[in-house]
């Protein structure tokens, strides 16, 4: 393998790392806005929905 090549894999392991971390911040965002507006007496169905 060479540097060149090394170098690349580490940016391209480096670019996956954060579009994992941006992912992981806009699901706590929509985390926060449905735990902010929707009625608690709701979450359980919006649950549901999601796990099916």
């Amino acid at each position: 393998m060479t540097a060149d090549t090394r170098r690349q894999t580490m940016l391209d392991a480096r670019q996956d790392t954060q579009d994992v971390a941006d992912m992981m911040l806009q699901v706590q965002k929509i985390t926060d806005a449905v735990r902010s507006t929707v009625p608690r007496s709701m979450w359980t169905e919006i649950l549901r929905k999601l796990e099916g």
